[in-house]
């Protein structure tokens, strides 16, 4: 099973929100790390859209996961 952090155990980055992954495929193929930041104003706006996605993905995980029945 692939491990949901693949580029967090080969060493490559430590977070999501380090623009490194732009580096990564398939990132990579979509445009440079400076084309992929540009929507998002800066890279100070990609991280804390990362942040942004993190916390919502998280937070439906945490309202939806088997432990929610429970409280």
């Amino acid at each position: 099973m692939a491990s949901r952090f693949k580029y967090q155990d080969d060493g490559i980055i430590t977070g999501l929100d380090n623009v490194r992954v732009l580096e990564i495929r398939p990132f990579n193929q979509m445009g440079t790390p400076m084309q992929l930041i540009r929507p998002f104003g800066s890279k100070t706006g990609f991280e804390q859209a990362v942040h942004d996605l993190q916390d919502a993905l998280y937070r439906d995980t945490r309202l939806s996961g088997p432990d929610a029945a429970a409280s």
